[in-house]
């Protein structure tokens, strides 16, 4: 009344079973990651007038290395970057964004929805420590944890639409701790320009 299986189907599901198996307990990337959590992580950046980057964060024996690359700043700014505590919708509009002098990156305390730089709430703050950073970033500690240039100085842009970037090590932030927060490029004004969640890679 059954069908009858013959049995080298039976093996031959056994075999790929275990090859399939195998194989994803023989990954190198993921035994890496379970040994030792999330290395590195990143963020697509994404915002308005064609403004584009990547924020890359890798662990090193020294604290976390940051690496913020943005393309497309069309005046000469010095533009701040931080994490935020939420991910990203990308529909609002900061049309005057470019009459601001200054830009930051940060940390905010969530991700953005649908590439939304609003939807990432504000910023990472876990020390509760104040904003700006006080002094020029030497005490990292004193610092909100997502303020990235706080520690690492802002993003100095040419004004040209060129390659910016700002590099620094973070002893503040852990990668675990950033995961799914979005890094946020603001004008001296606040507004912000271009946003990304943070992902491991």
């Amino acid at each position: 009344m059954y069908p009858q299986v013959s049995k080298p189907a039976n093996g031959l599901a056994v075999a790929l079973f275990v090859f399939l198996l195998a194989c994803v307990t023989m990954s190198p990337g993921a035994e890496a990651q379970q040994a030792g959590g999330c290395q590195s992580a990143s963020a697509r950046l994404v915002g308005m007038y064609g403004i584009t980057g990547t924020a890359y964060f890798r662990n090193t024996p020294g604290g976390v290395a940051v690496n913020v690359v943005v393309n497309g700043l069309a005046r000469q700014e010095n533009h701040p970057f931080h994490s935020e505590q939420l991910s990203i919708p990308l529909s609002i509009s900061l049309q005057s964004a470019y009459l601001r002098p200054i830009l930051f990156n940060q940390v905010h305390a969530s991700a953005a929805i649908n590439n939304n730089c609003a939807s990432t709430g504000g910023h990472f703050n876990p020390n509760r420590a104040p904003f700006p950073c006080p002094g020029s970033g030497s005490n990292q500690a004193a610092c909100e944890a997502g303020d990235l240039s706080g520690k690492g100085g802002p993003l100095r842009a040419r004004g040209d639409r060129s390659t910016t970037a700002v590099q620094y090590v973070d002893r503040v932030i852990n990668i675990p701790e950033i995961l799914n927060k979005g890094v946020v490029v603001h004008d001296s004004q606040g507004q912000r320009l271009a946003c990304g969640n943070i992902v491991c890679y």
